[in-house]
């Protein structure tokens, strides 16, 4: 199976930033998904009570679960979702600190 996540640069930790940053931050998100060979979708991440905009997200095909998180950690986002391509796809909160930033590196 092929692992995925969804995640964004927009608005770290929850706290919103102007467009010209999140734009900023999600071209350097799109950057190190580019450098890494892994293919993206972009994609919009919508809150569930409409209180919070739209945010521009990457479904990110190929990313190992390690990964995945690091660019969490890298871009400050309070969560992820990560699975697997025909699996269950789960919430990994990105608040507490990882050992492994491997994805931060490049």
């Amino acid at each position: 199976m092929r692992n995925l996540t969804d995640t964004t640069a927009y608005n770290p930790q929850s706290k919103r930033l102007s467009e010209k940053d999140n734009e900023r931050r999600q071209a350097a998100l799109r950057q190190i998904i580019a450098a890494r060979g892994w293919t993206a979708f972009e994609g919009e991440g919508i809150g569930d009570n409409g209180t919070w905009p739209p945010e521009p997200s990457y479904l990110v095909l190929g990313i190992c679960r390690p990964d995945a998180i690091a660019l969490g950690h890298r871009f400050e986002q309070a969560a992820i979702v990560a699975g697997d391509a025909g699996g269950t796809a789960e919430l990994i909160l990105c608040n507490s600190p990882q050992p492994d930033e491997s994805a931060s590196s490049t």
